[in-house]
């Protein structure tokens, strides 16, 4: 079970950080935060629907941590933590083109 919920907490995680680039590659390329002040950007980047999902996939995932967190020890969790670089790299190729 343990090892299920860090599966969940990284693919979560990386694909949270994905969609959150997405929202906001999206927002650029539509043109529309392009003369607006700083905080009239966040605004937009903020309320794209992709970065929302993004956001609400980090946000489980955390949800997901602190329960992992209270069945084992942080020595033995927080390496695997380390695979969402992974997976972010594999899937920025991927997905975004990077």
């Amino acid at each position: 079970m343990n090892t299920l919920l860090i599966g969940i907490c990284v693919t979560l995680g990386s694909l949270g950080q994905i969609l959150q680039k997405a929202g906001v590659n999206a927002v650029n390329a539509s043109g529309k935060a392009a003369d607006l002040s700083l905080l009239f950007k966040i605004f937009h980047f903020l309320f794209h629907p992709l970065v929302i999902l993004g956001l609400s996939c980090y946000a489980v995932s955390a949800v997901l941590w602190i329960l992992l967190l209270s069945r084992v020890p942080v020595s033995w969790a927080y390496p695997f933590l380390g695979l969402t670089y992974f997976a972010v790299m594999f899937l920025s190729v991927i997905f975004l083109r990077e």
